[in-house]
């Protein structure tokens, strides 16, 4: 007769295995050895483990390693960004001046405003931070668009909120410029390239969770200007743009800038607005 015997589960070691009936002399002994699988000897175990360890630690250094090296690479990148983000209105500005020499009061007038923008500029950009409060992008945006009204003057209607109204936003963090060169746009190349002049406005919404600027004008539109070889401070806003991506690395919620073509009720375009998001839990401190 056969017996069939199944351990299921035995863990390894030395066994002793009674068969027969009790009392005759049938009754035998089987010793018998489970040895340990090869994963389950100890010294196996701390080889295993001291392996794991150092290929955990090998990885989480490399990644650390990966990640310092990126930061070191932006850091570059946004202090190269930042140093060229100098006023794009400073030669047209200097050229217009020269014309008006002979009236001291404005030219006295615009070079403050002027002199403002440059020190609030070179401010950021000489401590490698292409931000700042959005009361100083506020001023700074002012001081332009004041300038760009003595020199066009009738033709250019200005619309910005009053400082009380933004005191409780007035040290929000934004990008360095990030009014001045949409509003730069959309004089030079929506406004200044229509006959009957128009407006310029900047305005802001906000909430808990973000803050979203508005620079909208009645100028020609993107699709004309285009047209008539007039594409914009696409520099700067291309800077700006390559900022964003690279801060956006570094937080979940997502900075972004998108621009709109106004239309009439003909379905004519009449207009651009530009719409900048910024988070307010946003990180801009990379290093």
């Amino acid at each position: 007769m056969t017996h069939i015997l199944r351990f299921y589960a035995l863990p390894p070691g030395e066994y002793l295995l009674k068969t027969g009936i009790l009392g005759t002399s049938e009754n035998k002994e089987i010793h018998f050895y489970i040895s340990p699988k090869c994963y389950e000897i100890k010294w196996i175990q701390i080889l295993l483990g001291l392996l794991l360890s150092g290929l955990l630690y090998a990885v989480i250094y490399m990644l650390y390693d990966l990640r310092r090296k990126k930061q070191q690479s932006l850091r570059l990148q946004v202090q190269v960004i930042a140093n060229q983000l100098n006023p794009h209105f400073i030669n047209n500005t200097l050229n217009w001046l020269r014309l008006r020499l002979d009236d001291d009061n404005l030219a006295i007038n615009v070079l403050e405003k002027l002199s403002e923008n440059i020190r609030a500029v070179f401010r950021n950009t000489q401590s490698n931070k292409p931000y700042h409060s959005f009361a100083e992008e506020m001023q700074i945006t002012a001081n332009y668009l004041y300038i760009q009204q003595q020199r066009f003057g009738k033709k250019l209607t200005i619309s910005m909120p009053e400082k009380e109204s933004y005191e409780r936003i007035a040290n929000s963090k934004v990008p360095l410029l990030i009014l001045q060169i949409h509003a730069e746009n959309a004089v030079e190349h929506g406004i200044a390239n229509k006959t009957q002049g128009g407006m310029v406005s900047v305005s802001w919404i906000e909430n808990d969770k973000k803050l979203i600027l508005y620079i909208q004008d009645n100028g020609i539109g993107r699709e004309k200007a285009a047209i008539l070889g007039s594409k914009g401070t696409q520099k700067g806003t291309k800077m700006l743009a390559e900022m964003m991506d690279i801060f956006n690395t570094f937080n979940r919620e997502k900075m972004y800038q998108k621009y709109h073509d106004l239309r009439n009720e003909k379905g004519e375009i009449c207009g651009t607005k530009v719409e900048v998001c910024i988070p307010k839990n946003y990180i801009w401190e990379i290093w």
